[in-house]
């Protein structure tokens, strides 16, 4: 479903990020979430930019003993209970971890750990739209010709029952997902933001080096 953003800035949801840092980097060959991007690792590079667009960040790992070093005080790191299972069963262990607060948020900006050109203003003109979306809509991504970029975007947390469903029917595709739920596109004019460096290649960009 193709919803028609506008912006809203009467009704500004709440948003929290969840970070996802549970792969196994084999293509990197070690753990790319320690990377350095402009002397920078990459999962503190990524909650950076998560802390200056929403109000709480989360990082759901297997290993929350690698990262104590490189995380923010104010940056929660969760424990996921069963590592490589891939990022759609990982990301409902996300939602059912912020739907169990007192006050859960309205919205969640899912990002991969290792996303090094993340724009902050993009994320916050995204934010800025989801007040104006209708309350059927589940999430809200970017499209590009590969398809949905689920580790980029926004979901509502009052939907994620439409996730529940999909896993217990043995769904495993978020791509598959995506498609049979109401979702918004996100307008994205430079392709370069979702940049997921998977291999020793990825981090050898200019934009890389330093």
């Amino acid at each position: 479903m193709f919803a028609q953003l506008t912006q809203d800035c009467s009704s500004l949801p709440q948003v929290d990020a969840l970070i996802l840092a549970g792969g196994n980097s084999r293509r990197m060959g070690s753990d790319k979430a320690l990377l350095l991007w402009q002397g920078i690792p990459l999962l503190q590079r990524v909650a950076q930019v998560a802390a200056a667009t929403t109000e709480r960040v989360y990082i759901l790992t297997p290993w929350p003993e690698r990262y104590t070093g490189v995380v923010d005080p104010g940056w929660h790191l969760w424990r996921e209970s069963t590592p490589n299972r891939g990022p759609l069963l990982a990301f409902q262990e996300g939602v059912a971890c912020l739907r169990a607060w007192d006050i859960p948020p309205d919205w969640v900006l899912l990002l991969a750990c290792d996303m090094p050109r993340l724009d902050e203003q993009v994320l916050r003109e995204w934010r800025d739209r989801l007040g104006s979306l209708p309350p059927e809509i589940a999430a809200a991504l970017p499209k590009t010709q590969r398809g949905w970029e689920p580790l980029c975007g926004f979901y509502r947390l009052s939907q994620m029952h439409q996730l529940e469903a999909f896993v217990s029917s043995g769904g495993r595709s978020f791509q598959v997902w995506l498609e049979q739920i109401p979702t918004a596109v996100l307008p994205l004019t430079d392709q370069g933001m979702l940049l997921n460096c998977n291999t020793p290649e990825d981090l050898q960009s200019p934009s890389g080096k330093g």
